[in-house]
């Protein structure tokens, strides 16, 4: 009988994910067995989900859910313990006897000796594991594992056994712990493992190369950060912010990308029950991200501590020069005063330890919040000028507050004149996009109208001795057409470009879509097939930030004014006078 999620405020925005869980494990009991293995970044949500789902099986015998986390840095001897004391105690408390006491014990040697009378050779193999393992043989494991299968046997009870971050195993052995675990997974084909971990890479890896096993392989979910709507949906919902202006909200769900422990924390640092105005927004910031004690700064602090201590000097300001829009190596070290060369070393350092992503010749800071920290709070704490604590508060909250107006105030109109200008920014460099490195061409912008869809943006390729766009300039025969549509494009809209476009005198050498607000399936497929080029939300605003250009959020993304349908002869695409393009 599958397991009710309903809309579980615990796990709000993973009902789905919690729901494939449940069903897995309570697949068991039918005898199919499918292990599972949750992955994703720290700080996501997947701890939650494994204890919310051990809490909801807890009510569905014969299943006896065991949950056990790998702390860091721990002992053999310390999980041996854990493993062991958990197991016995969730037998004792849940499933034992009728008339042995409603108190369990609290050790393991305790929960021994009152689970023996029923459990004889599975306390054996937990006590023999615990003795290996203070011991310091990684042998311990094998009879660890072997204990959910007696367990089985002895109380026709079934296990599901979650190991939280167990990537952590290979502390111990490395890969002797995970052959231990793969064996047990080949035999006991009645107890399950859900496996989860924050150290993705890593994981995967290792279930790719160490649990690939044939009988008993492991279903991997990606656990993702939520998507902007369930993000605006858990700040107005769940935090109660139901009186922020809507770009209000977009934005700090845009800052948070998605991660429901930022969200959660900026709900919390917001007044409560509905009382939060866009006003109380910088004063919640400054508490979490500049003060020293907020949550969002330690994380940050932490972020910056993992770099190595020998290379942070020379690190920390490339870190800081990124953050500040130097995006370009060149850049970079024009504002470093460095060479290129130790620029390029200290860049592959941040990008080892996950603070900037390299994207051609370009790299930018990887996550908004730390981007924020980087520009707004550390040049006040780590400049040559000590401020005093109220002041230092007040400059900070200054420039949340000009970081939210520019990201909340874009108008419609200005989609168009975005796109132009960014191209307008192009100088030949090189960046990845789609996961492929595309030139991007130094530019003469200007605008196209299209009949039947939204005003286009044509970039026509400057030759090299050009030092600027001039009417009488010399050109090659390069041409990018780029049609920003702000509604979803639909079959229709796909159809109309198209047809359009057959009746130009010039082809052109690149066509691009971007679709700020998605697209369908078969719009999608009719552009590829005719080559074009898509590019959603996401991909425009990698571009922008990379050239140092703000974030568009949702808010800005209201339909362009049109031409009307296509008609029977299409006419062809009238370019506009340069006059026209500067005031379009």
């Amino acid at each position: 009988m599958p397991l009710p999620v309903h809309s579980d405020q615990i796990c709000f925005g993973r009902a789905e994910l919690l729901d494939r869980l449940l069903r897995r494990a309570v697949g068991l009991t039918a005898g199919y067995r499918q292990n599972l293995a949750l992955i994703g970044p720290p700080g996501i949500g997947k701890s939650t989900i494994l204890q919310r789902a051990v809490e909801l099986l807890k009510q569905h015998p014969p299943l006896l859910p065991v949950a056990l986390h790998l702390r860091e840095g721990s002992t053999l001897a310390e999980f041996a313990e854990q493993f062991g004391s958990t197991l016995l105690y969730r037998y004792w408390t849940d499933l034992r006897p009728a008339g042995a006491g409603r108190d369990a014990p609290q050790t393991f040697e305790a929960l021994a000796r009152v689970c023996q009378p029923y459990l004889p050779k599975t306390t054996a193999l937990l006590a023999q594991g615990l003795a290996r393992a203070r011991r310091g043989h990684v042998s311990a494991l094998t009879a660890l594992f072997e204990a959910p299968g007696q367990l089985r046997k002895e109380s026709g009870r079934l296990c599901v056994i979650f190991l939280d971050e167990f990537h952590r195993l290979s502390a111990w052995g490395g890969s002797k712990s995970y052959a231990a675990l793969s064996r047990q997974v080949v035999v006991q084909q009645e107890t399950m493992y859900v496996l989860a971990s924050s150290a993705v890479e890593e994981a995967r890896r290792v279930l790719r190369d160490r649990l690939a096993v044939l009988f008993g392989h492991f279903e991997i979910i990606p656990v993702e950060p939520f998507d902007p709507a369930t993000s605006v949906r858990f700040l107005t919902e769940l935090g109660g912010l139901t009186r922020l202006g809507l770009p209000t909200v977009i934005a700090l769900a845009d800052l948070a990308e998605g991660d429901p422990g930022t969200l959660a924390q900026i709900a919390r640092a917001l007044p409560a029950r509905g009382q939060a105005t866009d006003d109380d927004v910088p004063l919640a910031l400054t508490a979490l991200l500049f003060q020293p004690t907020g949550a969002l700064a330690r994380q940050c602090q932490e972020a910056l501590a993992r770099l190595p201590l020998r290379r942070r000097a020379a690190v920390l300001p490339v870190l800081s020069a990124v953050a500040q829009g130097h995006h370009r190596m060149i850049a970079i070290a024009a504002a470093t005063g460095r060479t290129v060369t130790d620029v390029t070393r200290a860049v592959r350092t941040l990008a080892e330890h996950g603070l900037v992503t390299r994207r051609g010749v370009f790299c930018a800071v990887s996550r908004r919040l730390l981007r924020l920290w980087l520009q707004a709070a550390y040049p006040i704490q780590q400049g040559p000028v000590h401020l005093e604590a109220a002041v230092a508060e007040q400059v900070f909250a200054e420039s949340v507050r000009a970081w939210l107006s520019q990201v909340t105030s874009r108008a419609p109109q200005q989609v168009l004149e975005t796109v132009a200008e960014v191209m307008r920014r192009f100088q030949n460099e090189l960046v990845e996009l789609h996961g492929r490195r595309v030139r991007l061409p130094k530019f003469d912008v200007h605008t196209l109208l299209v009949p039947g869809a939204p005003r286009a943006v044509v970039g026509q390729r400057l030759r090299p001795e050009e030092a600027a766009p001039r009417p009488s300039g010399q050109r090659d025969d390069t041409r990018w057409l780029c049609v920003p549509y702000t509604a979803a494009v639909r079959e229709g809209d796909a159809v109309a470009l198209i047809q359009a476009l057959r009746h130009a005198a010039k082809p052109w050498t690149r066509r691009l879509v971007i679709a700020l607000e998605g697209l369908e399936v078969n719009a999608r497929l009719l552009l590829q097939e005719h080559r074009f080029w898509v590019l959603e939300l996401e991909d425009l605003n990698q571009l922008l930030e990379l050239y140092g250009m703000p974030r568009l959020l949702p808010t800005a993304l209201q339909a362009l004014a049109t031409v009307s349908a296509v008609p029977a002869a299409p006419a062809e695409p009238v370019e506009d006078h340069p006059q026209q393009a500067s005031a379009s």
